[in-house]
Protein backbone atom coordinates (compact mmCIF):
# COMPACT_ATOMS: atom_id res chain seq x y z
CA UNK A 1 0.00 0.00 0.00
CA UNK A 2 3.01 2.23 0.60
CA UNK A 3 4.14 1.87 -2.80
CA UNK A 4 0.95 2.83 -4.41
CA UNK A 5 0.74 5.95 -2.51
CA UNK A 6 4.29 7.35 -3.28
CA UNK A 7 2.52 7.22 -6.92
CA UNK A 8 0.87 10.61 -5.33
CA UNK A 9 4.52 12.07 -4.92
CA UNK A 10 6.22 10.48 -7.77
CA UNK A 11 6.61 12.80 -11.24
CA UNK A 12 3.56 11.45 -12.81
CA UNK A 13 1.71 11.33 -9.80
CA UNK A 14 2.06 14.69 -9.21
CA UNK A 15 0.70 16.08 -11.93
CA UNK A 16 -3.09 15.38 -10.67
CA UNK A 17 -5.40 16.05 -7.97
CA UNK A 18 -7.38 13.19 -5.80
CA UNK A 19 -9.93 13.28 -8.14
CA UNK A 20 -6.92 12.01 -11.08
CA UNK A 21 -7.89 15.52 -13.00
CA UNK A 22 -4.82 16.92 -14.54
CA UNK A 23 -3.93 19.75 -11.89
CA UNK A 24 -0.38 20.95 -11.21
CA UNK A 25 -0.53 21.05 -7.13
CA UNK A 26 2.82 21.17 -6.20
CA UNK A 27 4.65 24.60 -5.17
CA UNK A 28 7.85 25.58 -7.94
CA UNK A 29 9.61 25.61 -4.12
CA UNK A 30 8.37 21.83 -3.29
CA UNK A 31 9.32 20.61 -7.26
CA UNK A 32 13.28 22.80 -6.51
CA UNK A 33 13.37 20.41 -2.86
CA UNK A 34 12.13 16.77 -4.93
CA UNK A 35 14.63 17.53 -7.45
CA UNK A 36 17.43 18.10 -5.05
CA UNK A 37 16.44 15.03 -3.32
CA UNK A 38 16.57 12.95 -6.34
CA UNK A 39 19.49 14.07 -7.53
CA UNK A 40 21.11 11.64 -5.37
CA UNK A 41 18.97 8.64 -6.23
CA UNK A 42 20.33 9.52 -9.77
CA UNK A 43 23.80 9.65 -8.93
CA UNK A 44 23.50 6.42 -6.67
CA UNK A 45 21.92 4.47 -9.35
CA UNK A 46 24.21 6.08 -11.85
CA UNK A 47 27.21 4.12 -10.43
CA UNK A 48 25.62 0.76 -10.80
CA UNK A 49 26.54 -1.66 -13.56
CA UNK A 50 25.12 -4.88 -15.01
CA UNK A 51 27.69 -7.72 -13.67
CA UNK A 52 30.06 -9.20 -16.20
CA UNK A 53 28.75 -6.83 -18.92
CA UNK A 54 31.33 -4.66 -20.78
CA UNK A 55 29.90 -2.91 -23.04
CA UNK A 56 32.50 -1.03 -25.15
CA UNK A 57 33.75 -4.78 -25.81
CA UNK A 58 30.24 -5.98 -26.39
CA UNK A 59 30.14 -3.49 -29.08
CA UNK A 60 33.96 -4.32 -30.64
CA UNK A 61 32.39 -7.82 -30.92
CA UNK A 62 29.63 -6.91 -32.94
CA UNK A 63 31.96 -4.49 -35.27
CA UNK A 64 34.22 -7.21 -35.49
CA UNK A 65 31.41 -10.26 -36.84
CA UNK A 66 30.29 -6.89 -39.04
CA UNK A 67 33.63 -6.35 -40.59
CA UNK A 68 34.12 -10.14 -41.23
CA UNK A 69 30.62 -10.30 -42.40
CA UNK A 70 32.13 -7.57 -45.30
CA UNK A 71 29.85 -5.17 -43.73
CA UNK A 72 31.87 -1.57 -44.09
CA UNK A 73 32.18 0.09 -40.51
CA UNK A 74 34.72 1.64 -39.43
CA UNK A 75 35.17 -0.32 -35.74
CA UNK A 76 36.23 2.42 -33.62
CA UNK A 77 33.64 5.20 -34.62
CA UNK A 78 31.27 2.31 -33.88
CA UNK A 79 32.35 1.53 -30.88
CA UNK A 80 32.77 5.40 -29.94
CA UNK A 81 29.17 6.14 -30.88
CA UNK A 82 27.92 3.14 -29.36
CA UNK A 83 25.32 5.03 -26.28
CA UNK A 84 24.33 2.77 -23.83
CA UNK A 85 22.38 5.19 -22.22
CA UNK A 86 19.25 3.32 -21.30
CA UNK A 87 20.25 -0.19 -20.99
CA UNK A 88 20.67 -0.31 -16.89
CA UNK A 89 17.04 1.85 -17.31
CA UNK A 90 15.42 -0.51 -19.24
CA UNK A 91 17.09 -3.59 -17.88
CA UNK A 92 15.88 -2.78 -14.65
CA UNK A 93 12.24 -2.58 -16.15
CA UNK A 94 12.53 -5.56 -17.61
CA UNK A 95 13.54 -6.69 -13.86
CA UNK A 96 10.29 -6.08 -12.48
CA UNK A 97 11.03 -2.08 -11.06
CA UNK A 98 8.61 0.65 -10.90
CA UNK A 99 8.43 3.27 -13.31
CA UNK A 100 9.08 6.08 -10.67
CA UNK A 101 12.36 3.68 -9.23
CA UNK A 102 13.73 3.28 -13.49
CA UNK A 103 13.07 7.52 -14.06
CA UNK A 104 15.44 7.87 -10.53
CA UNK A 105 18.12 6.52 -12.38
CA UNK A 106 18.56 8.52 -15.31
CA UNK A 107 17.95 12.39 -15.96
CA UNK A 108 16.47 11.18 -19.43
CA UNK A 109 13.25 12.81 -19.75
CA UNK A 110 9.96 10.41 -18.22
CA UNK A 111 8.72 11.12 -21.93
CA UNK A 112 11.94 10.10 -23.72
CA UNK A 113 11.86 7.03 -21.33
CA UNK A 114 8.69 5.73 -22.33
CA UNK A 115 9.04 6.47 -26.05
CA UNK A 116 12.66 4.16 -25.76
CA UNK A 117 10.50 1.25 -24.31
CA UNK A 118 7.36 1.49 -25.72
CA UNK A 119 9.53 1.44 -29.41
CA UNK A 120 11.77 -1.40 -27.69
CA UNK A 121 8.67 -3.47 -27.79
CA UNK A 122 7.49 -2.64 -31.23
CA UNK A 123 11.07 -4.12 -32.25
CA UNK A 124 10.55 -7.31 -30.51
CA UNK A 125 7.48 -7.60 -31.83
CA UNK A 126 8.95 -7.38 -35.42
CA UNK A 127 11.77 -9.27 -34.25
CA UNK A 128 9.33 -12.53 -32.95
CA UNK A 129 7.85 -12.21 -36.97
CA UNK A 130 11.14 -12.57 -38.39
CA UNK A 131 11.83 -15.42 -36.31
CA UNK A 132 8.61 -17.05 -37.25
CA UNK A 133 9.12 -16.70 -40.26
CA UNK A 134 12.46 -17.78 -40.59
CA UNK A 135 10.94 -20.87 -38.64
CA UNK A 136 13.58 -20.36 -35.80
CA UNK A 137 10.55 -21.43 -32.31
CA UNK A 138 13.46 -21.01 -29.86
CA UNK A 139 14.50 -17.69 -30.90
CA UNK A 140 10.69 -16.43 -31.40
CA UNK A 141 9.84 -17.72 -27.87
CA UNK A 142 13.04 -15.34 -26.71
CA UNK A 143 11.36 -12.24 -28.24
CA UNK A 144 8.37 -13.44 -26.88
CA UNK A 145 9.09 -13.63 -23.52
CA UNK A 146 11.21 -10.39 -23.86
CA UNK A 147 7.76 -8.43 -25.28
CA UNK A 148 5.70 -10.05 -21.81
CA UNK A 149 8.78 -8.40 -19.51
CA UNK A 150 8.65 -5.34 -21.01
CA UNK A 151 5.01 -4.56 -21.69
CA UNK A 152 3.83 -3.65 -18.63
CA UNK A 153 2.54 -0.74 -16.40
CA UNK A 154 2.07 3.25 -17.22
CA UNK A 155 4.40 2.57 -19.88
CA UNK A 156 1.96 1.30 -21.67
CA UNK A 157 -0.84 2.70 -20.45
CA UNK A 158 -3.15 4.41 -23.28
CA UNK A 159 -2.56 7.56 -24.19
CA UNK A 160 0.34 8.37 -22.24
CA UNK A 161 2.97 10.29 -23.60
CA UNK A 162 2.28 8.85 -27.54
Amino acid sequence: MGHEITHGFDIIGRQYDKNGNVVPWWINETIDAYNKQTECFIQQYSNYTVPGVNRQETARRVARVSIESKIDIDEERYVDGFKPYMMDVVKAWVDGQSFASICQMTSIYEGSVIRCIRRLEELLRQMCCAAKAIGNSELEAKFTEGTQKIKRDIVFAASLYL
